[in-house]
């Protein structure tokens, strides 16, 4: 599994470059925290890869650490 280094890691993610949100002031941009409200109750099951569940929980401690 391919991880970014440490300091490309808060750098926006160019797949996400144009993903808007709507609310009632308008669109606007999304935002770290809005990633991370997406993923942030995202649970992983044991079927899943120890490497997955381990490169999940890592990359949601750093989101958690920037919102």
């Amino acid at each position: 599994m391919a991880y970014k280094s440490a300091d490309e890691i808060l750098k926006p993610d160019s797949l996400f470059d144009n993903l808007c949100g709507v609310e009632p002031e308008g669109v606007r941009f999304m935002q770290l925290a809005d990633h991370h409200g997406m993923i942030g109750n995202v649970q992983l099951t044991r079927s899943a890869p120890a490497e997955a569940r381990d490169a999940y929980r890592t990359r949601i401690t750093a989101l958690s650490d920037c919102s």
